[in-house]
């Protein structure tokens, strides 16, 4: 919960199965911010993301919104893709 790694392997596909925030984004804590900046500075050209039971509020979020919020909607791959970055986030419910 809420952790970075320093120490994560090369490859072509990372899956991080959720838990990336203790308290979502409940009672103003926005703990999805700092896990998406980390989670943007590895290279793994595809990126899926699992929401958790600890990424709180979410689950109220209608689907569109929850890709948009977490970077994996079709404008947030396409400003990717436009600065030159080749990695595609993908969300899975």
């Amino acid at each position: 919960h809420c952790q970075s790694y320093t120490s994560i392997p090369e490859g072509d596909i990372l899956i991080h199965s959720g838990d990336f925030t203790n308290q979502g984004i409940r009672q103003g804590a926005d703990e999805v911010t700092p896990f998406l900046e980390w989670f943007s500075t590895l290279n793994h050209p595809l990126k899926i993301i699992v929401c958790g039971n600890h990424e709180l509020g979410l689950d109220r979020l209608e689907v569109e919104e929850l890709r948009r919020r977490l970077l994996c909607d079709a404008e947030s791959n396409k400003k990717r893709e436009q600065a030159g970055k080749k990695d595609r986030w993908v969300m899975l419910l």
